[in-house]
């Protein structure tokens, strides 16, 4: 959980969190957009997550994060896909430093993450799991993004084929179709 107090409204609100490397672990923003589409299941909304959003208005706020790693915060051409964006790997313990900024002005602040004492695995252990989930969590973006990519060259070519059809062309887009087709399923 991290908490911050605003005495003031804000116009725009970042906070990043950076490993003890200083690589970008996650960044939020007020300006992220926080409409989830949840696929159409018999489901109450309560059992969805919750989004984690800053608030830009005076007082005490306070923002849960899940400790998980996230894209470097820009946007992806899958965005606007209909379910949710998968997460990254979970942080290793270490001081991880948090980076505030609103309207322009830094704050610096020093987080703690400790091992639950519950888990017998070592640092060890932990540094090779984070190492496997990025590596993973990297390939399940750049796969989303081939997807999309194959999304929208058959809208494309769906967009050309009913054209076509006044001009009698469809057989080249029938091809077309066809390498999109085996592309798609060799992923």
């Amino acid at each position: 959980m991290i908490d911050y107090f605003l005495k003031s409204p804000a116009s725009k609100i970042t906070l990043e969190v950076f490993d003890p490397q200083q690589k970008l672990v996650r960044t939020f923003s007020s300006d992220d957009q926080h409409q989830e589409k949840h696929p159409p299941v018999p489901i109450a909304e309560r059992w969805f997550p919750k989004p984690e959003v800053l608030r830009n208005n005076p007082g005490m706020h306070r923002l849960v994060w899940n400790l998980t790693w996230g894209n470097s915060g820009e946007p992806s051409p899958d965005d606007e896909s209909e379910y949710r964006k998968p997460s990254g790997p979970k942080v290793v313990p270490g001081n991880y430093t948090v980076k505030l900024t609103v309207d322009g002005k830094q704050d610096t602040q020093i987080l703690k993450v400790v091992m639950d004492p519950r888990s017998p695995a070592t640092p060890e252990v932990l540094q090779r799991q984070l190492e496997l989930g990025q590596q993973i969590f990297g390939e399940t973006l750049e796969a989303r993004r081939a997807l999309a990519e194959i999304s929208s060259v058959q809208k494309q070519l769906a967009d050309v084929e009913q054209e076509s059809w006044r001009t009698k062309s469809n057989d080249q887009v029938g091809s077309g179709r066809s390498s999109i087709g085996n592309c798609e399923n060799s992923l």
